[in-house]
């Protein structure tokens, strides 16, 4: 059964409760949500042209799934927006890739809308859609970095978290790993999209992976927290809340 992992300051946790929501959905007892919802859930998938409404239609068709052969899920891009009364909004994409054996094989994207709200002691989640994303086009337009033993990386900006200067050269922290280049921080910026932003001289943030702003420091998705200088705090504050998720 789900296990409450909520900590005294509940909201930074909303990313981690969805990500387990969609693990259990492709592990071997999908029921495992059930503690997690709301009695007046509504429950959509798009992706697969179903709809329900309420805990007992949902739990019907948690205990119907049928996944054919076993999934690894890989966990893209999640934002959170929480109100005043303690409601969380989560948007995010994942991937589901099948596995064959000892290789992978069909890879499906998919875009996440969950809506947390307060409930005794923890939220319950009482709105899930889930839809297939658009698949990616050739005009994917990929960056390339120069690692430091002649390598070249090539990312997508959405692969890249945060950007961390060390010295003359830099860490990319990417959704999945950390890759050590050999360019300095301005020469990153330059090449970099509007999405990023400077935050710090020692940093370069995806605005689209912060989930919280402190007074001088951002957190991202994967809870890596960014510092702020003070002199530049209200600009970078700025910034952020023009950008649209």
């Amino acid at each position: 059964m789900a296990s409450n992992i909520f900590s005294k300051n509940i909201s930074r946790d909303f990313i981690s409760l969805s990500r387990l929501v969609i693990d259990h959905l492709y592990s071997d007892v999908p029921t495992d949500i059930l503690p997690w919802l709301h009695q007046d859930i509504i429950w959509t998938d798009t992706a697969s042209a179903l709809y329900f409404y309420g805990y007992y239609q949902v739990q019907n068709h948690l205990s119907h799934i049928s996944k054919k052969g076993k999934y690894e899920v890989r966990h893209l891009q999640y934002h959170v927006r929480t109100l005043e009364n303690g409601t969380g909004i989560v948007t995010g994409k994942y991937k589901a890739i099948q596995k064959k054996s000892d290789r992978f094989g069909a890879c499906h994207s998919y875009q996440i809308s969950f809506i947390w709200v307060p409930f005794e002691d923890s939220p319950r989640l009482v709105h899930v859609h889930i839809s297939a994303s658009s698949p990616q086009t050739s005009s994917a337009v990929f960056i390339s970095f120069h690692g430091k033993k002649a390598e070249i990386y090539r990312l997508l900006p959405e692969e890249i978290l945060y950007i961390e200067a060390e010295n003359v050269h830099c860490t990319i922290h990417t959704t999945s790993d950390r890759l050590s280049v050999c360019q300095s921080i301005s020469q990153l910026e330059k090449l970099l999209p509007c999405q990023f932003l400077r935050v710090h001289r020692s940093y370069i943030i995806n605005k689209h992976y912060v989930s919280r702003v402190y007074r001088y420091a951002i957190e991202l998705s994967n809870r890596a927290v960014v510092p702020v200088p003070e002199k530049k705090y209200m600009n970078v504050v700025c910034a952020i809340e023009q950008q649209e998720i």
